[in-house]
């Protein structure tokens, strides 16, 4: 795979700041094709900064099944991560994310009860103020 293409599910403070940075090209061999927001003036806002270049949807699901994207950086509320992240995952879909491990914590652990002891995780230099975030890779889940 020469690049990756990237869809950000969520487009507000945080996911506007990775969609900038993968915009300028700071990450080499990534590419942002998609985004996905449910505000119309966010959609907005990524139309006029981003370009035709990249894809627009108003709903996570719509960008994960199409086609379009390699891997996902979750960039919604802290409770809809794990939705998307699983929606993701079962697409086979590699998934970004600052805090799924913290949301699931305490939570239900329904269909990914041990996800966090058998999946490997690595940390990128690509969160905000150079924060590490969290990679998992689909193919791990499937080792799961």
């Amino acid at each position: 795979m020469d690049e990756v293409r990237i869809g950000i599910a969520g487009i507000g403070g945080m996911g506007s700041n990775h969609a900038a940075s993968l915009a300028r090209g700071d990450v080499p061999q990534a590419r942002l094709t998609s985004v996905s927001d449910n505000r119309e003036e966010r959609l907005a806002w990524a139309k006029e900064t981003l370009g035709e270049s990249v894809s627009r949807f108003d709903d996570a699901e719509a960008m994960i099944s199409s086609g379009q994207v390699d891997a996902v950086i979750v960039a919604t509320p802290h409770y809809f991560h794990p939705p998307i992240a699983i929606s993701a995952f079962e697409a086979g879909l590699h998934v970004i994310d600052t805090v799924l491990r913290r949301v699931m914590i305490g939570a239900p652990a329904e269909p990914i009860e041990d996800l966090w002891e058998q999946m490997y995780a690595a940390t990128l230099p690509f969160g905000r103020k150079g924060l590490p975030i969290m990679a998992i890779s689909a193919v791990d889940l499937a080792l799961w």
